[in-house]
């Protein structure tokens, strides 16, 4: 049984992105690391921008009418309070100035401040990565290169759980990708499904 079976059979629907980002058709929106801009596609918002550290995934960018910005999510090139909605999708766990990026984001947002990537107590996540690094990377506390174009920039991978981006973010709304029927399971997807999505309202 595939995947899209399952989730009927639970009753799972699939949240969209102005859903899950809160956005409104007359927001701005930039999405930090946004590779090939594919999710920026998918975003009905007024003004577009994607950002990358990566000028190859840039030059083929999917994003449709969204601008592109070459630059570095730790020194964002952008006024503050600019953007009503700044998200991020699977590249936090690259940047190696965590807290830094996180302090550029909150920096540029108006309203929301969205956070995905993968969730290490999702046990295929664990598995795929113990797989990967081997199981002296569960003990050890450094950083982990990985095997991708990101390695010439020094970068290096580091996922966490929702937990402790509940702890580093503050006051955060657990999202989920899918919306299931059965409360338990909707509770169970936010938070040991294979991503860790957040959202937080900026003051």
């Amino acid at each position: 049984m595939n995947k899209e079976k399952l989730y009927r059979l639970f009753g799972s629907t699939e949240v969209s992105w102005n859903e899950r980002l809160a956005l409104h058709l007359s927001d701005s929106v930039v999405d930090i690391g946004c590779g090939t801009g594919n999710v920026l596609a998918k975003v009905d918002a007024e003004v577009h921008v994607g950002l990358d550290i990566t000028r190859q995934k840039l030059i083929s960018n999917k994003g449709g009418k969204a601008e592109f910005v070459f630059g570095d999510a730790c020194t964002l090139p952008f006024q503050s309070r600019c953007f009503d909605v700044v998200m991020t999708r699977q590249a936090v766990s690259h940047i190696w100035k965590l807290d830094e990026c996180l302090s550029e984001m909150r920096r540029v947002s108006k309203r929301i401040f969205y956070v995905e990537d993968s969730n290490l107590l999702n046990p295929v996540v664990l598995a795929g990565l113990l797989f990967r690094f081997g199981p002296q990377w569960l003990f050890s506390k450094s950083r982990v290169y990985r095997g991708d174009s990101l390695a010439e920039f020094g970068k290096r991978e580091d996922v966490h759980s929702v937990f402790w981006w509940r702890r580093k973010l503050g006051k955060v709304e657990v999202l989920g990708r899918r919306r299931f029927a059965n409360p338990l399971l909707d509770w169970l997807w936010r938070f040991f499904g294979p991503d860790a999505i957040l959202r937080m309202e900026v003051n």
